[in-house]
């Protein structure tokens, strides 16, 4: 009778072992799906950043060329300010 008995707790926890293995391995399957939807996201966000810089480099670019016209206009201000602050009168 003993032997029986061990044989069914034998029986028994390694039908409990094979549901945890059996639950473990579908919830690595998930983890492992979650994982590569990560790595595409990681990616997207990756060359979404990529694209930013860039854009930021060619802003500030474009801020430079125009801080220079600003530079160039306040030049022309300035002179147009100075031949009418001597006493003549602007046409």
């Amino acid at each position: 009778m003993d032997l029986e008995k061990a044989m069914q707790f034998m029986l028994e926890h390694q039908a409990r072992h094979d549901a945890a293995i059996q639950q473990l391995d579908e919830t690595v399957k998930g983890l492992a799906e979650t994982a590569m939807k990560h790595d595409d996201q990681i990616a997207t966000l990756a060359d979404l950043v990529g694209r930013l810089a860039q854009a930021e480099i060619r802003i500030v670019e474009r801020l430079g060329t125009l801080s220079d016209r600003v530079d160039a206009f306040i030049v022309v201000v300035e002179k147009y300010i100075e031949g009418h602050g001597n006493g003549q009168k602007g046409r």
